[in-house]
Formats: C-alpha cells, structure tokens, sequence
C-alpha cells in the first residue's frame, strides 16, 4: 500500500480537479445543505467517483481494521434512525425554507416528542436536518428529499422498511430449507416496490440501450429472424432493439394480467414486428414456429438456481442448432469488490436474497446454470459495454 501522506495527496488532486470544474460552471462547491455535485455533467462525474472510492480507502485505512468491521456491524442504528424518519415522515413535517421546533414536529407525525428528539438528535450526526442557533430542526439536502422527491422517499423505503426487516430471516430461512416463494404484497407495499425500483434504475448506467453495443445484432437482423422476449412486459427492450433494426420481429412473452395491458402501451410504430403473448417461462416452450433467439432479460437473478435452470430448460423445445439464448443481467466482478462505486452489485445480490431467495451471479455461476439446464448449451461469452451495469451473456444451442 502506499502511504498515508500520497494517498492523501491524491485526494488532495482530485478534489482540486473536481473543484476546477466546479467553478469553470459557476456551480457553489458543495455542502450539506446543498448537493451541488449533481449538477455536473456525466463525464466531470467520474471524477468524483474516483474521489469517493480514493477517499473510502483512505477512511477504512485510518480506521483499521475493529472500528471498520465495527462501523458495518453498528450501521444498524443508522437505519434505525433512518426508519424512523420515514415512518413518520418527520421530513415532511419541517418546513422546506424555515424551521420547526421539536413541539411542532412531534404534533404533525404524531410521534412522542421525546422520540422525535431522539431520532433526530441521532440522524444530525449523519448530517440529516440540522439546528439553527434557537434549537429549531431545519433542513439538510438528505432530509429535503426525503420531503420532496417520492422517488428517493420510496427507495429508501423499500430498504428499511421493507428489505431490511427481511434480510434478518435470510440465515433462518437458509437453515431450515425453506422453498423460495413470492407472496404477492399488499397494495402500498407493491406500489412501493415498482417506484423504488424505477428510481433506483433510473441512472444512465442501467439503460438498456447500452446491449446494442453487446452484441452483433445484424447477424440476426435478417427476412423472417424472430426473437422471443421472455417475461419482456411491455416490451421495451424490444422496441429499443426494433429501432436499431430492420428485419427482426419480436414476440413479448409474460403473463395474462401483463399481455392484457401492453399492447394498449405500444406505440403504432412498432405494431406491426411487435406482438405479445402470453407464456408462463416455467412452462416448457412451444416446438412450432421456433424463433431465431430468445432474449432473457433481467429475468434470471429473481429465482435461484433450480428455477433459473428450469427456466432455460423450458427453451429447449424450441432451439435449433445455432439458435442463441441472450441473456442480460448484472454479472458480478469475478475479483473481490473494495470500491463502493462496485460494491452495489454485491449488495443487489443480498436484496434478492432476502426477497426472493434469488441471487446476482458471477461468469461461473452461468456456466453452472447452463450445465444444469442442458449440456448442449455453450456459453459463447460475456460481455459488458463501456458505461453500463449490465452485462449480455451470449449463449448458443449445438442442438
């Protein structure tokens, strides 16, 4: 490891460059009560991701190694704190340019005041709300948008509220083999769920138009070439591959209540090489009118590996030889993770853990799923363009 001291000036030069950018926009430097740092452009921003994980290093180094393992075990009170906050909204009870006594905060939520203070008092030190000089709580940029923007509101909802509790059953669960289900959620818990869920896929990292740069698709964009999306929705995949195709057609496959809805969603451009229909991918796949490619997109990491494996078992009545499977998923770093900017992969793998028993996976744990669906699969391989998140696997049928 380097020292101490280059460490710290490197961090020293990279603020300096973030800083210069800054200011080449006219953009305050950032503080707690503004998050001036979204404001610059997406190539100025990797800059200050190089900052975030240089300067993750250097904490975690200065911290050693009890008080580092000993932040991750104590976190929990942080998410408490957190929790509290969100149940009862004590964000939206703080005026968003003045200030609310602690009184005044407890006679909105209807939390006991003492709480409220405890809460708060707690959530300060990670620099949600602060106190003017009377003692009155007013707003911080982390508690603002928890009061404004629903989005952010519901994702960390889905986290504390939701997935949080949960994962605390996760080791049970593992030992007492429990079968992975999914119980369908209440109403507010389900709505929750798909907003958080569209927020936190909202970056530019996870759009799909990145899989154009995957694979070759001219190679299957000939008269009479169909793909198959399984489990596809609304077909947005499909539409943004039909934009940047010719020939193709393409068939959605999902669920009733999904293919009840979605052609009602599809614009006229794409009626006629659109269709949708329905197909249950636990069910096995018809032998007529076998298509050119089934396209299997963020489908795989909602069900472990026995369900994954049947579901590209289910395929193989309608493969031919040469016929491809293209799978896009995150696929996990094959070496341990240390930056904060990767460590989200492992993180998502945690989530679908503890919601559906399911699982992120490596390269190899592909592999090993095509093995256990089918031998004549071969995976031909992985990759993942330049900017994305997501990776496609490219899968062939020797037949």
């Amino acid at each position: 490891m380097p020292s101490l001291t280059s460490m710290a000036k490197s961090l020293l030069a990279r603020a300096q460059e973030i800083d210069a950018e800054l200011e080449a926009r006219g953009i305050p430097y950032p503080s707690f009560d503004v998050d001036t740092l979204e404001k610059l452009p997406f190539e100025a921003q990797k800059k200050r991701w190089e900052l975030v994980d240089a300067s993750h290093e250097f904490r975690q180094l200065t911290r050693g190694a009890m008080l580092s393992a000993w932040d991750i075990a104590f976190n929990w009170t942080d998410a408490l704190t957190l929790r509290i906050i969100w149940r009862y909204k004590l964000a939206s009870a703080v005026p968003l340019d003045g200030s609310a006594s602690y009184e005044e905060i407890a006679a909105t939520s209807g939390l006991y005041k003492p709480l409220v203070f405890r809460a708060i008092r707690a959530a300060i030190a990670n620099n949600i709300f602060d106190e003017d000089d009377s003692g009155r709580v007013r707003h911080t940029a982390i508690s603002r948008l928890l009061a404004t923007h629903q989005g952010f509101y519901d994702g960390v909802g889905l986290q504390i509220e939701d997935l949080g509790p949960a994962s605390t059953k996760v080791i049970e669960a593992w030992e007492t083999l429990c079968s992975p289900y999914w119980r369908r959620p209440a109403p507010e818990r389900a709505r929750r769920f798909d907003s958080a869920m569209h927020f936190l896929t909202a970056d530019e990292s996870w759009n799909f138009r990145h899989m154009l740069n995957a694979f070759d698709w001219s190679t299957l964009d000939t008269p009479g070439a169909r793909i198959v999306d399984i489990g596809g929705g609304n077909g947005q995949v499909s539409q943004l591959l039909a934009q940047h195709t010719k020939h193709l057609t393409f068939t959605v496959q999902d669920l009733p209540h999904v293919v009840a809805e979605a052609p009602g969603q599809l614009p006229d451009e794409f009626k006629s090489r659109i269709l949708f229909e329905v197909q249950d991918f636990m069910t096995p796949q018809p032998a007529a009118n076998p298509p050119t490619a089934f396209l299997v997109c963020r489908c795989t990491h909602n069900w472990s590996d026995k369900y994954s494996a049947r579901l590209l078992a289910n395929l193989t009545p309608a493969l031919r030889k040469g016929s491809k499977v293209l799978i896009i998923e995150y696929v996990l770093d094959d070496k341990p993770v240390k930056s904060l900017g990767d460590k989200l992969g492992l993180q998502t793998d945690l989530v679908m853990a503890t919601i559906l028993n399911a699982q992120e996976r490596y390269a190899w744990d592909f592999k090993r799923l095509l093995e256990l669906s089918d031998e004549r699969y071969v995976l031909e391989g992985i990759r993942k363009p330049e900017g994305s998140k997501l990776s496609l696997v490219e899968v062939s049928w020797k037949g």
